[in-house]
């Protein structure tokens, strides 16, 4: 294979103008680009979902951007308007997706990666500036001679997740928006070192499950309609918040970032060392007098645990001038029924007392804490198995909680089906996957800005 010209465009859309979507996968891959010496370029499109009179706009402006760039490759994160990739695909320029829910389908990829490991991307970079067009890379998809979707088998899946160590965190901070699109003054940025999710109830002795064949590329541990369930490997607290406070480092002496999202889901273990700690590396990096915000997750049952702890964590917050922000709390429905389909492990009552924690905090911290502002807490309304009488126990705890102070939209939530969660192959097995809406508006991937639903119908009453 003769080696090629290499520019590649990694483009990560938002749809929306303040959102938590992943953006360090892009900008670590950026930075091994940088690291092993292949041009590129980070592209960032901001698209309010509020205002689709404006997408279109964007989406010419993101064209246009990507068509007269120089790029001969681009990669996606997701998309929400294929017509950009077919039109980038007549110019001549291929597209590839980095997706691990891809689902196949019509898709106008010339490749598709569906684990995000930096180590498979970067050889998938290293191959295509060889010249070779399908790189010997493990998950990677791409189309035969009948152009069906084909894995590549010669090598060992990569490992699901990995670690970030310190030695090698040198992501790229900064990156372009098209001309004229929405650019924020301060975006979120995610701090992250052991990847994965503690709670790892398996399915085998959920009858709802039974006879559901899950295969190995879902995880039959954990909450049914996620990704990640008992696949984590979490350093001690220590080592943990040493990595968590040289990202914060790293990336507060290369930008103007003030909001942070912890992604280590154990975090309350050392939270209230941590903003100590993370006050003091913000002085020294001479940004000791910005409001700095921090973003933390919990399940509803590891909230009314840590009670104490997070009462203890936004002490500091008041004397620091930091504020605490438990955006995503996963309560995800109040019928009993529900969260035992949805494998949580979890009660009622405990979903509840969660909300009035919540709640309690927001009243005792103030501006110290919230759960309220630009919140994304988990709720999941509707599924394929949803009854009249699960409708009537969730009004009636969504009532005595107000949900609608913490939790907007609530009454529009429902459940994304993705070939990565067992969920899946429940409703599979059952017939109850569709090939597509009759109403555009039930696709609340393509609403709110997630990777591309598998569509899906009420069971029979």
């Amino acid at each position: 294979a003769r080696r090629r010209r290499v520019k590649i465009a990694l483009v990560d859309l938002h749809r929306s103008l303040v959102d938590y979507m992943d953006t360090m996968t892009l900008a670590m891959f950026s930075g091994d680009l940088t690291h092993i010496g292949v041009p590129h370029q980070v592209v960032r499109l901001y698209v309010d979902r509020d205002r689709p009179d404006t997408w279109e706009r964007s989406h010419a402006a993101l064209t246009r951007h990507l068509l007269d760039g120089d790029f001969t490759t681009v990669v996606w994160n997701m998309t929400y308007d294929d017509g950009i990739v077919r039109r980038l695909s007549a110019a001549g320029i291929p597209s590839i997706l980095v997706d691990a829910r891809f689902a196949g389908g019509d898709a106008p990829f010339e490749l598709v990666l569906t684990n995000p490991d930096r180590q498979g991307f970067c050889r998938l970079a290293r191959e295509l500036s060889e010249g070779r067009a399908v790189p010997r890379v493990p998950d990677l998809l791409y189309r035969d001679g009948s152009g069906r979707w084909t894995r590549t088998a010669l090598l060992e899946p990569l490992a699901k997740h990995r670690r970030i160590h310190d030695a090698t965190f040198w992501p790229n901070t900064s990156y372009i928006t098209p001309q004229g699109e929405h650019a924020p003054a301060s975006d979120v940025w995610h701090l992250c070192v052991n990847p994965g999710c503690p709670y790892g109830k398996p399915l085998d002795d959920n009858p709802h499950f039974a006879g559901v064949e899950v295969p190995e590329t879902a995880s039959s541990r954990g909450s049914s309609f996620c990704e990640e369930g008992g696949d984590y490997e979490g350093a001690p607290a220590e080592p943990t918040m040493r990595s968590l406070l040289h990202q914060l480092e790293y990336v507060a002496t290369r930008s103007s970032h003030a909001r942070f999202i912890l992604l280590e889901r154990a975090v309350f273990r050392f939270l209230p060392r941590f903003l100590r700690r993370a006050h003091e590396v913000l002085t020294q990096a001479g940004r000791g007098e910005t409001a700095t915000e921090f973003f933390v997750t919990a399940r509803a049952d590891e909230m009314v645990r840590e009670r104490d702890r997070l009462r203890e964590a936004l002490e500091v917050a008041t004397e620091l001038g930091q504020r605490v922000n438990l955006y995503l709390v996963g309560i995800e429905n109040f019928a009993e029924s529900h969260l035992e389909l949805f494998n949580k492990g979890a009660t009622v009552e405990q979903h509840v007392l969660a909300c009035e924690i919540m709640r309690e905090m927001g009243e005792a911290y103030p501006p110290a804490f919230t759960a309220t502002r630009n919140a994304a807490h988990g709720f999941l309304l509707f599924t394929p198995w949803t009854t009249l009488d699960d409708l009537a126990e969730n009004v009636e705890m969504m009532r005595r909680t107000r949900i609608w102070e913490i939790r907007s939209e609530s009454t529009l939530s429902k459940l994304r089906l993705y070939p990565t969660v067992p969920l899946y192959y429940k409703a599979a097995q059952e017939g109850l996957l569709a090939e597509s809406y009759d109403d555009t508006r039930l696709d609340m991937s393509h609403r709110l800005g997630y990777s591309k639903e598998a569509p899906w119908v009420f069971a029979p009453a």
